[in-house]
């Protein structure tokens, strides 16, 4: 009968072990193996959730890294091609003939604008991924207001040269305000990641 006992119990006089204290040590001894494997759990848990928050606060910030220049690229953009298209508006007014390297130079900063307006769109939806709905409300209003100067930019002879210049301008001081909003709430929410 001795041969199957634990050395522990092999070694305790034969008297005083009941198989009620058998069943203590195993209690106690199952008890503590499984509160271990509890705290071991629980550690685990808190230090992957520590990883995972980690994660999705780099990947916020690169979204707000990637925004903030996607929106800088399209505002470089889009006042070359507002400044080309200015000039090619008062060389029309003047009478200038405009070269065919000229138009191609208007007609290639245009299409990189429009690319660009397309990369506001996206900055727009990244920014509502992320839960920043303040910043995606102003990009889509820098968004409409940048198109409405392309809309002036290329109206005929219903708005005179001076007329068309003077609301371009107050249009690009309104979308000047609003990018300085943006980049105050984008640094805002860099800040809080």
């Amino acid at each position: 009968m001795h041969i199957f006992l634990p050395y522990v119990l092999i070694q305790a006089p034969q008297q005083g072990i009941t198989s009620l204290d058998i069943i203590d040590t195993a209690v106690k001894i199952g008890l503590g193996a499984l509160i271990s494997g509890i705290a071991t759990l629980l550690t685990i848990r808190l230090q992957q959730n520590g990883i995972l928050d980690q994660e999705r606060r780099n990947r916020k910030a690169k979204i707000i890294e990637d925004v903030t220049e996607k929106i800088e690229n399209t505002n470089k953009a889009f006042l070359e091609y507002a400044k080309m298209e200015i000039n090619r508006i008062g060389m029309k007014k003047n009478g200038v003939e405009i070269k065919k390297g000229t138009r191609i130079v208007i007609l290639k900063a245009k299409e990189f604008f429009f690319h660009s307006v397309s990369e506001l769109q996206t900055s727009e939806a990244l920014l509502v991924l992320i839960n920043d709905k303040q910043t995606a409300k102003l990009v889509n209003e820098y968004y409409n207001k940048i198109v409405h100067i392309d809309f002036f930019l290329n109206l005929g002879a219903e708005v005179s040269f001076d007329e068309k210049i003077q609301k371009i301008q107050e249009l690009i001081n309104e979308t000047i305000l609003i990018r300085g909003k943006i980049f105050a709430s984008l640094s805002s929410s860099f800040r809080n990641v």
